[in-house]
Parts: C-alpha cells; sequence; structure tokens
C-alpha cells in the first residue's frame, strides 16, 4: 500500500531523497552537545531544545544567513556519514527527541512509515477484514480512497451485493433473464 518514494516526497520533502553535506563546525558541535540530554535507561539522547510540530528537534546552523536542520540527521551525518542517496535516518527508538546516531538506522521511506505507528503501519500490519476474512491475493481488490489506495474483501463485497439484490429484486425472483 505503501509508495517506494511517491508518498515520500510528498509528506517529507525531496531532501530525504538527496541529502545534503554540511559540515559540523565547532562551535556548533558544542552548542548541539549543550542542547541534548542524554536518559540513562534508554539511551537516548534527548534533545531539550526547539522542535517542529512533529516533535523531531530542530538546530540551526550557518548563523544569521543558515537555516534550521533536524538534530537527528545532524548527528547522522556528524558520527556516522552522509545518509546514502533515497534513504533516511529512522529512529530505532522510536522517539523522535532522540539523537543518538547509535539509534539511528538508514532506511527506505517505505520502511520508515512501516515500522512506525501512523496509519500506513496499522493497515499494512492488518491481515483481516473487520469481519474476519484473510486479506491475500484472491480476496483483496484494490481501490482509491483520495490519494491512497485501501483494500476490499471480495467476500464481503459479494455478500453485500447479493443482499442488495435480494432487497431490490424481493424473495423468490429469478436472477437470470428469461429466454423467450
Amino acid at each position: 500500500l505503501v509508495g517506494e518514494g511517491r508518498h515520500c516526497r510528498r509528506v517529507y520533502g525531496s531532501h530525504f531523497s538527496h541529502p545534503e553535506a554540511f559540515t559540523v563546525t565547532d562551535s556548533e558541535l558544542t552548542r548541539f552537545e549543550a542542547k541534548v540530554s542524554p536518559e540513562p535507561t534508554s539511551g537516548c539522547w534527548l534533545w531539550t531544545a526547539g522542535t517542529n510540530q512533529s516533535g523531531y528537534g530542530q538546530f540551526g546552523m550557518g548563523g544569521r544567513a543558515g537555516r534550521m536542520f533536524a538534530a537527528h540527521r545532524i548527528a547522522y551525518q556528524h558520527w556516522r556519514g552522509l545518509t546514502p542517496e533515497g534513504l533516511q535516518p529512522d529512529h530505532l527508538c522510536r522517539a523522535r527527541s532522540c539523537a543518538n546516531p547509535a539509534h539511528l538506522e538508514a532506511v527506505t521511506c517505505r520502511e520508515n512509515l512501516l515500522r512506525g505507528s501512523g496509519l500506513t503501519a496499522v493497515e499494512a500490519a492488518t491481515t483481516r477484514c473487520p469481519v474476519g476474512h484473510e486479506y491475500n491475493a484472491d480476496n483483496t481488490r484494490y481501490g482509491r480512497k483520495g490519494r491512497g489506495l485501501i483494500r476490499h474483501c471480495r467476500t464481503c463485497e459479494n455478500s453485500r451485493k447479493m443482499a442488495r439484490s435480494h432487497r431490490l429484486k424481493g424473495p423468490g425472483r429469478s436472477y437470470r433473464r428469461k429466454t423467450a
């Protein structure tokens, strides 16, 4: 159900597909380290400074003419190297405010979405329809809903069609055309 990049570019922008190299100066590294608080039980480096609306740490680099970067991306690139093209850093600890490079792994957008707890991950993990029929190649039809795809259970669809047909035609009526 998750496209291999189309959805990711629309939601997260192209900067994940084409990582840019940036250099962290000594003064910026000192400022960065002052904004993390190591959490002893989980090992997370919790970001104590500003975050975006999604909860990811934000760090300004380049002075007044600079720009904001995600704190976990800075940590990944500084301590582990440039994120390979087409991949993005994923929090293995699932804590968005974590900036520990040991808790980050470069994965595809699809893998990152499926590891999460959002609607995409929940839908992908669902193996049966609400009635209990298995979603498999023979019993599943894909349809459009908004910009995404949605799964339909063929068994349930057939039952609904049959019930509707019985309601409209009435009981005891033939469903085949009579030939003259």
